[in-house]
């Protein structure tokens, strides 16, 4: 299993994106970046009654976190690959062990209720994978609400980002 950090960054509300990123940059020995000035730079869309709950917090599109990376010069890529990409849970799970030994970091996009049968929460939700196998995946989660490394299974893992039509955000060094 990859240890991200020496400390979980519990996410302040509707933080997780730029949890997820101080985590991740810290890993790559990156520091002077907090979850609350990384959100400066992304577009967080706070939770309000008068918006679609699946629209609050961190928008992420094509090239937000590579321009992010740019913007800051920081020495890193991120790559995309949709939910799509992969036929079921067992392709899924062989890409991230492939991904992980590549010293890939991985962040995935996935429906909160849809992985953790909670249905008090039905948001989306970031986490980074640290590691995945004989059928579970080893999630760094920075919450807010019951951060750290959580085991899940491969298939409702896959089934949770497919939920949230999300993917894995595959972000590796820069050479």
């Amino acid at each position: 299993m990859i240890q991200y950090t020496k400390r979980i960054v519990v996410a302040k509300r509707n933080y997780c994106v730029p949890a997820v990123l101080q985590m991740l940059l810290e890993h790559y020995d990156i520091y002077g970046f907090t979850q609350e000035n990384i959100a400066e730079q992304l577009i967080i869309v706070p939770d309000n009654d008068d918006i679609d709950h699946s629209t609050w917090g961190t928008q992420v599109t094509n090239d937000t976190l590579n321009n992010f990376f740019d913007k800051n010069g920081i020495q890193l890529h991120e790559q995309f690959m949709h939910i799509n990409n992969y036929i079921d849970e067992y392709y899924f799970e062989d890409e991230i062990c492939n991904l992980l030994k590549k010293g890939i970091s991985i962040i995935c996009g996935f429906n909160y209720t849809t992985l953790f049968s909670n249905s008090e929460d039905t948001y989306r939700h970031v986490s980074i994978i640290t590691n995945a196998n004989s059928g579970k995946v080893t999630l760094l989660d920075p919450g807010p609400k019951d951060s750290g490394y959580k085991e899940v299974s491969s298939y409702k893992l896959f089934q949770a980002i497919k939920s949230a039509k999300d993917g894995l955000w595959c972000i590796s060094k820069t050479i």
